[in-house]
């Protein structure tokens, strides 16, 4: 027979006295130790193993020198789970730390050490985490009696080198936050039986605790187990905001430069905090930042975030996550911000399956930090709130920079929400609904998916794009319209594709309900529609031939913007006092007769007034490109103030230049306004006297006279004098008219300068450096944009008139730079060389 059939005996210490049994499991495990098993337990040169009884009995025995592995029974009684293998600790398997004794390690009464063996999966058990009579395998606890803190001898463990995976087979009670080590792996069994009850903090805390975490962390993992926060820190709401977040406890937080770190099938509960939190390592979520994390098959219940991610560059996928706002142990509710939520530059987020439950927002998306947020995806989730609650929101909260001044203008720049249900609940009690989309400042597309309570609202900044069949059904009890797509500001919204359907409902006042608002929205194609849009299928260009010679161009209100042919008589309206309007129901401007005829204008023409024979008239609108003006047809068109007074022009509400009553043309604010800019010059300026610059010494810290360098500077800069001729004006003239003209060329002068040790030279790419002298001038630019303006239309509204909305940007000027030489500043220079 051989040693691996498991028909040898195994020599076995208990109770003082040795025997020889037949052990095959064992025996089968320890082939390389029983080779030499008949030399016996007296000491003899060989491998041996010995079972003895308990962890803490083994403490306090002796064994021989040949015994090298023994087996434990229990921790503190036979079978109580913690039975384990132990190796003989030598001095080649390092040190032997204070904090791992009597965890993964002993000494026993003879001074040898025993610690692990590598070749076993290790459980709680088996270093001592015994978990607490107070839990059982069905109980969430709460408020119930603290057994014994697990958390030294499970971080210990953690630490141990030869465990790389702990498994968690029974409930405990931890302290502090519980740190797994970067590669390893903490594993329950399930996690309904199996995972960690945080004891319950009290009072203010220094800091926020982490709970379960790791950070640094490469491709380690946690499945299966459960953490329990016990709602520590939570007594309200303190008034101190900063005190509530240093009161923060949180589940399981994936922190800094994680990378490929998974989390399967983990639940956090009551959580006064995040309950599933990744997060960059410094402060402003700038530090290092996790990337290629995986959370899959995780719930919350209860917590103040469900899942959150923040940190510049951050990537992640959640896969069949869900979040529950009420708790399952039928204590108290925590406060709930909401249940899934990014900001600060997460670069992208994806969401595959995800969804949840109760009265909170479901997604909030923001802006913070003073950065962009990349990508994130909404993939086939399921977002149902109550209590008058947001389902998705992407949004920047701080767009007027008040909490952080690079926030302005910051926008999440890929926002997509595909074969997505957003259904909050409605909410009746005031008339209102709240949206099932709020966006400002994103970018957002929406592919399918069904969309309830109020709609889908594109405020300031939001671009929102719908296609492949959604459906939006928009519900109000009563009170106001009631939009199923709404936008508002600068925000639109276009929808695509003949598929899905928009439905908006008013149920006490059904004329209150419209499927766009009046601005903003554009059908490309027309889905569905309830209630229709006025005219039917209006919102499409007609035909003049369909209609007789009384109806003009223009276009009624609540259509989009494709013109079309309206009845004269709608031109003019009338109210009970008797007053007239001119052009109420219209949204492209009408003519004002005086007296006489009536005119419909181009697209464009907000307002014209004009004599009776139309030859001489004034108008005022904008030409679909951002630029308004105000124009007049006669050989002399004045603009001004004709009274005694000064004339302002102005921008953003600011005077920047002023037609003094005297004639003067003046800057509102000394030395702060250029005429012309690097990129946009002036021509030629004619005057009958010099420029007056600013000499007077009381302005100055003088320097003195020239150096030797710069002498010698000067007069290369002399030598460098010639011809030439303008490029643009050889283009406009041929070379043979166009003019020569004398002076240098700037980048040269730059270059004699350098040479000379004045300034910096160029680099590589032709752009200088430093350079303290004033008459070498370098400018730059980026690209110049103009607004692209489209017309808004919408219902009639007293003493509101047509207007254009921003719908894009486009390059207006290219980026560029340009070299330069104040002239007079340089000539002298070159003469105080030359005459000095």
């Amino acid at each position: 027979m051989t040693v691996a059939d498991g028909t040898e005996t195994v020599p076995v210490v208990k109770g003082g006295r040795a025997a020889k049994i037949g052990f095959a499991a064992l025996a089968r495990l320890m082939v390389p130790f029983l080779v030499d098993w008949y030399k016996g337990d007296r000491g003899d040169p060989g491998g041996d193993a010995s079972q003895v009884g308990t962890n803490v009995a083994a403490r306090g025995m002796s064994f021989s020198a040949g015994i090298v592995r023994i087996r434990t029974t229990g921790w503190n009684t036979d079978g109580d789970g913690g039975g384990a293998l132990y190796d003989r600790w030598t001095a080649t398997m390092g040190a032997l730390p204070a904090a791992g004794q009597n965890v993964w390690w002993f000494q026993a009464a003879d001074a040898s050490r025993w610690q692990l063996s590598q070749e076993q999966n290790v459980t709680t058990p088996m270093i001592g985490a015994l978990g607490s009579a107070a839990l059982t395998v069905t109980t969430i606890a709460q408020n119930v009696a603290i057994g014994t803190d697990d958390q030294p001898a499970i971080q210990a463990a953690l630490n141990a080198p030869m465990i790389t995976t702990l498994f968690v087979t029974r409930q405990h009670w931890f302290g502090k936050d519980i740190r797994k080590p970067s590669g390893k792996h903490l594993w329950g069994l399930n996690r309904a039986t199996c995972g960690f009850h945080r004891i319950p903090l009290v009072g203010n805390q220094v800091r926020p605790t982490f709970g379960i975490y790791s950070e640094d962390d490469d491709s380690g993992s946690f499945s299966d187990f459960f953490v329990n926060c016990q709602r520590s820190g939570y007594a309200g709401l303190p008034a101190d905001n900063r005190q509530q977040l240093l009161n923060r406890c949180s589940g399981l937080i994936v922190r800094r430069n994680s990378r490929y770190v998974r989390v399967l099938r983990v639940d956090v509960y009551n959580s006064w905090g995040y309950s599933h939190y990744t997060c960059a390592g410094s402060e402003g979520n700038a530090g290092p930042t996790p990337q290629a994390i995986i959370r899959e098959d995780c719930r919350a219940y209860n917590g103040d975030t469900c899942f959150e991610e923040t940190g510049l560059g951050l990537t992640q996928d959640n896969i069949d996550c869900w979040g529950y706002k009420d708790p399952i142990d039928g204590g108290p509710s925590v406060y709930m911000e909401c249940g899934f939520h990014t900001y600060s530059g997460v670069k992208q987020i994806r969401r595959i399956r995800c969804g949840f439950r109760g009265s909170a927002p479901a997604v909030l998306d923001a802006i913070a930090d003073g950065v962009d947020s990349g990508t994130i995806i909404n993939i086939d989730c399921d977002f149902q709130t109550s209590g008058g609650q947001f389902a998705i929101t992407a949004i920047n909260p701080d767009p007027q920079g008040v909490g952080n001044p690079k926030n302005v203008g910051r926008k999440i720049l890929d926002y997509r929400i595909i074969r997505t249900k957003a259904m909050p609940d409605h909410f009746f009690d005031n008339g209102a609904s709240p949206q099932a989309v709020l966006a400002t400042y994103a970018n957002v597309t929406i592919d399918g998916g069904e969309f309830g309570g109020v709609g889908i609202f594109a405020g300031i900044e939001a671009k929102i794009t719908i296609q492949g069949g959604a459906v939006v059904i928009a519900t109000r009890a009563s009170g106001p319209y009631v939009f199923a797509l709404y936008a508002d500001g600068t925000g639109t919204i276009d929808w695509y594709g003949k598929a899905g359907s928009v439905t908006a409902l008013n149920i006490e006042t059904p004329e209150y309900a419209k499927v766009a608002s009046d601005f903003g929205v554009r059908f490309h194609d027309l889905p569905a529609l309830s209630p229709a849009l006025a005219g039917g299928a209006g919102a499409l260009p007609l035909d003049k031939a369909d209609y007789p010679a009384s109806y003009v161009v223009a276009r009624r209100n609540e259509e989009p913007a494709t013109e079309r042919y309206i009845p004269v008589p709608d031109l003019l309206t009338r109210d009970a006092t008797g007053m007239v309007y001119v052009g109420d129901a219209l949204a492209t401007g009408v003519t004002l007769a005086m007296p006489g005829q009536v005119n419909i204008v181009a697209s464009g023409r907000a307002l014209l007034l004009t004599s009776s024979n139309g030859d001489n008239y004034i108008e005022q609108g904008g030409i679909g490109s951002g630029m308004q003006f105000i124009r007049g047809h006669e050989s002399i068109f004045q603009v001004g103030n004709v009274f005694a007074g000064d004339f302002h022009l102005c921008t953003g509400a600011t005077n920047r230049w002023t037609v003094q009553a005297a004639g003067h043309f003046a800057a509102a604010v000394d030395n702060v306004y250029s005429l012309g800019t690097p990129a946009l010059r002036a021509s030629v300026l004619y005057a009958g006297t010099g420029i007056i610059n600013t000499s007077d010494e009381r302005e100055k810290t003088w320097r003195g006279a020239m150096t030797r360098a710069e002498r010698l500077a000067a007069r290369a800069i002399v030598a460098e004098l010639g011809f030439y001729q303008w490029n643009d004006a050889i283009a406009g003239k041929g070379g043979a008219d166009a003019r020569y003209h004398y002076g240098a060329r700037a980048q040269r002068v730059w270059a004699i300068m350098a040479e000379h040790g004045l300034v910096d030279p160029l680099d590589a790419d032709g752009r200088p450096g430093s350079a303290p002298y004033a008459f070498l001038c370098y400018d730059q630019w980026d690209d110049v944009m103009e607004d692209v303006m489209t017309e808004r239309c919408g219902p009639p509204e007293r003493g509101k008139g047509m207007d254009y909305v921003k719908t894009g940007e486009r390059v207006a000027l290219p980026a560029g730079n340009r070299f330069g030489l104040r002239e007079g500043q340089m000539t002298l220079f070159l003469l105080g060389a030359l005459l000095g």
